[in-house]
């Protein structure tokens, strides 16, 4: 491990917190995500980022949660997801350098949803990712995201001085030859060990999760009383779609602290 700066540990819920920002809109954008013990000079952090590319690379159509949600049912614009801190690199679909951290994070992007779907939508993320926490990726995928990623960090720095930037972000973690690395960051774990990498990593348990839209109010209740509510679609889809709706909308949303805010009361609190 590199010298870090002494930072303090960051501050964890004891269980999973809905944030509610009421602006009025008739559309809501949600995030979740939580605390990784671990960042890129870490070998768990290589099976976490093939998870989360396996879940949804930032503006593309081939992740898992991009077919269901967009694909599939037509919810909403993106669906993606981070295995570490991300700013989008300028008009690209990269990461920008220059965001290294200590303490890193693994989140969700759900926008933007019509407010009847927001429940579902939840329920659907929170079931596929306990599915994952028990059974982690098949085989096929893992290999195939592992072997993707592999190529696709050749493409992170467009220009010299996107180069030298990474390097320096790879150096703060103690690590050279950038984007040789990481390459070599992921093609060191097997599977298996990958596997269990990813099961432990995934904490549905002290997950934060911020919803920004309109009618919050219904939201809360459906959160307090754990309410079934059916997904609203413009164009039905096909049976098998419908058949794994009914799976989901059994699924029990997750009990946790509840915070509700007008948008000048969150500004104000925050």
């Amino acid at each position: 491990h590199p010298s870090f700066p002494e930072l303090p540990q960051p501050d964890l819920p004891d269980t999973i917190h809905y944030i509610l920002i009421d602006n009025g809109s008739d559309v809501s954008a949600v995030c979740l995500g939580w605390h990784l013990p671990f960042n890129r000079s870490d070998r768990e952090f290589y099976p976490s980022w093939i998870f989360s590319s396996y879940l949804g690379e930032h503006r593309t159509f081939y992740g898992h949660l991009m077919k269901e949600l967009r694909v599939k049912r037509g919810f909403n614009y993106g669906d993606y997801a981070y295995g570490e801190h991300f700013v989008q690199n300028h008009y690209s679909v990269f990461p920008q350098p220059g965001h290294p951290r200590l303490y890193q994070y693994f989140s969700i992007w759900i926008r933007p949803l019509k407010n009847q779907n927001v429940p579902f939508a939840l329920r659907l993320v929170f079931h596929d990712l306990e599915n994952f926490r028990k059974n982690g990726l098949d085989s096929l995928s893992y290999v195939q995201t592992k072997d993707f990623l592999i190529s696709y960090i050749n493409l992170y720095a467009r220009n010299q001085a996107d180069f030298l930037s990474f390097s320096q972000d790879y150096a703060y973690y103690g690590l050279e030859d950038f984007p040789a690395s990481a390459r070599q960051g992921l093609d060191s774990t097997d599977y298996q060990t990958g596997q269990d990498m990813i099961k432990n990593a995934i904490d549905l348990h002290r997950m934060v999760v911020v919803v920004v839209g309109g009618d919050t109010g219904s939201l809360e209740k459906i959160l307090t009383e754990n309410l079934p509510a059916s997904p609203l679609y413009t164009t039905r889809p096909g049976a098998d779609v419908l058949k794994r709706d009914q799976a989901i909308e059994a699924y029990p949303l997750p009990s946790g602290m509840i915070e509700r805010y007008g948008t000048l009361d969150f500004l104000q609190k925050h």
